[in-house]
């Protein structure tokens, strides 16, 4: 039995990681598929408050390959 281990954190937007993590010049549009780059799972905090559109998920599909994982949050009510 193996296990495999992933590094992500929770979430991608943030103003401090411009300059640091990502590039200057990288517009904050292309971070999530710089972030895939660096992370092969993000845990996605927005689900906590409602789940994204049917759209905007096929939109973080399309900007990660097939060996990037998202980790959702929900609230129980």
């Amino acid at each position: 039995m193996t296990a495999t281990l992933r590094i992500g954190c929770s979430g991608w937007s943030y103003r401090d990681w411009r300059g640091t993590i990502y590039p200057a010049e990288l517009p904050q549009r292309r971070w999530f598929e710089y972030y895939t780059g660096l992370f092969d799972t993000v845990e996605l905090n927005s689900t906590f408050y409602r789940l994204p559109s049917w759209p905007r998920r096929t939109v973080f599909v399309a900007m990660s390959d097939d060996s990037h994982r998202d980790g959702n949050r929900s609230s129980l009510e």
